[in-house]
C-alpha cells in the first residue's frame, strides 16, 4: 500500500455502508426503519504482512494472467550479490460500530 491511510478511509466508508445496510435490513423486518445514527465507534483495526512460501508464488504467477513476454536476464543469486526478494501478502482491516435509531415506517 503506497497510501495507508487513504486505504484505511476506503475500508472505513465501506464499513460504514455495511452497517447500514444491515441496519436498514433489520429495521425492515422489524417493520421500522433508520431514522439517523447515533453514533460511530472506532473499533479498531489492524495490519499485517505475510511472506508467501515459494510454491504460493509459483502458483499465483502460473495462474495470473500472460503478460508480455521480454526476454530479460535472471537477477544474480544472493552468492553473486544480489538482493533476495521474498514475496508477500499484506492484509488490513477496520472495524466500527455503529448505532442507529430506528422508528416506525
Amino acid at each position: 500500500m503506497s497510501d495507508p491511510e487513504t486505504t484505511a478511509n476506503i475500508a472505513y466508508t465501506n464499513a460504514y455502508k455495511a452497517a447500514r445496510r444491515r441496519a436498514e435490513a433489520y429495521a425492515e423486518a422489524a417493520g421500522m426503519k433508520v431514522s439517523r445514527i447515533l453514533y460511530i465507534r472506532d473499533a479498531g483495526g489492524s495490519q499485517g504482512t505475510r511472506y508467501l512460501p515459494p510454491a504460493e508464488v509459483a502458483a499465483r504467477v502460473e495462474a495470473a494472467p500472460p503478460a508480455v513476454s521480454l526476454q530479460a536476464a535472471p537477477p544474480p543469486t544472493p552468492e553473486q550479490g544480489g538482493a533476495r526478494i521474498m514475496a508477500r501478502q499484506t492484509t488490513s482491516d477496520v472495524s466500527i460500530q455503529v448505532d442507529f435509531a430506528l422508528q416506525p415506517q
